[in-house]
């Protein structure tokens, strides 16, 4: 009897032990899912606008430039191949090239002009008080920038195709092509 009760005794704290253990276990895996959901996945990017908050600005900027008679221009940048490099590079390293573009692009423009996310693969910036043909000299400096910090980044196993498209934007039709 006294054995049985020794068994059961020592088989009751192995349990215990294998029940903290568990719980030990969980509560690192949830500090990783909790670390892997900050890395991957981010759609915010603090250093330029939401694909809403662009459309705003640029509603904005637009009533202004109409009341004071000012031109301004859209620069359209779209990086082909951007959505199915996450797959190649794996969240971490496709969140640092998101980031790096982001902050590539919102700091080589002026601070009144306006940067944002427009799409999965495209990104606006709204540069005020600027004729078509200073934007497609402005197209050309960012995208030689972005391919010279984006290059090692990619690390030779993603291919991405950069294009822009420059126009003037005039009244809410224009607007409208931006929001569709």
């Amino acid at each position: 009897m006294a054995t049985d009760l020794n068994d059961t005794s020592q088989a009751f704290i192995a349990l215990q032990q294998e029940n903290q253990s568990l719980k030990n276990k969980v509560v690192e895996l949830e500090a990783e899912i909790r670390r892997l959901h900050a890395l991957a996945g981010n759609a915010e990017l603090p250093s330029i606008l939401s694909r809403p908050e662009f459309i705003r600005e640029v509603a904005r900027m637009m009533a202004h430039d109409q009341r004071y008679g000012a031109t301004s221009t859209m620069l359209s940048l779209s990086f082909g191949g951007l959505d199915d490099s996450m797959k190649t590079l794996g969240a971490y390293d496709f969140d640092k090239v998101v980031t790096s573009l982001a902050d590539t692009l919102a700091h080589s423009v002026r601070s009144c002009d306006i940067v944002g996310r427009t799409g999965i693969e495209d990104f606006g910036i709204f540069l005020t008080r600027c004729k078509e043909s200073d934007a497609h000299i402005k197209a050309g400096l960012l995208i030689a920038k972005l391919k010279e910090r984006l290059e090692p980044l990619l690390k030779g196993k993603v291919a991405l195709s950069l294009r822009h498209a420059v126009r003037t934007l005039q009244d809410k039709a224009d607007l409208e092509k931006i929001r569709r």
